[in-house]
């Protein structure tokens, strides 16, 4: 879950930590700007995000969890049922996040909660120059009944529909004085 800790806290079969609330805030203003109202939710886990999201007024209309058989890696476009977009906290193992992002991406446009560090690897060069629009930087997140948060994440956006000449927009998150 994080390179700052490694040891410090038992690993949790396919990587299930709850997503806070705080780390779901910073996203809302952005949906709510593109319009969105409807999401799946591919990594569903015990359904931090589609609870959260839901009391903010938007509809979850599909989840699933690899815990339940479905692999988000293999979701075809009828199982997104005309959602808005893909919005999730896929398990932060490397190869698996990106290809949960190449293959919910495909079909909708997809909203990632990440380790920012993660964006300056070259493992993430291909995606972030194919499919990232936009970056929604959140600061340390808070994780275990928010008493510990040792990464930086951010939130991305991607698509397949992204355009050749778009360059990816960093929106700082705006800061309450």
């Amino acid at each position: 879950m994080t390179k700052r800790a490694a040891g410090k806290f038992k690993v949790v079969p396919n990587q299930y930590y709850p997503t806070p609330g705080k780390a779901i805030d910073p996203l809302i203003m952005f949906l709510q700007e593109m319009g969105v109202k409807t999401f799946v939710e591919p990594c569903y886990g015990k359904g931090h995000i589609v609870d959260y999201l839901e009391s903010q007024g938007f509809k979850c209309v599909r989840k699933g969890d690899i815990e339940e058989g479905e692999d988000a890696r293999d979701w075809k476009q009828a199982d997104f049922v005309g959602a808005d977009v893909c919005i999730t906290n896929t398990p932060w193992s490397n190869d698996l996040m990106q290809e949960i992002m190449w293959a919910q991406t495909q079909h909708v446009p997809g909203w990632f909660l990440i380790n920012s560090d993660w964006i300056f690897t070259k493992q993430s060069a291909k995606i972030m120059w194919e499919r990232c629009t936009d970056i929604v930087p959140i600061g340390r997140v808070k994780w275990f009944d928010n008493k510990v948060g040792f990464d930086n994440c951010t939130w991305v956006r991607m698509t397949a529909f992204k355009q050749p000449d778009q360059f990816i927009e960093f929106w700082p998150f705006p800061v309450k004085s």
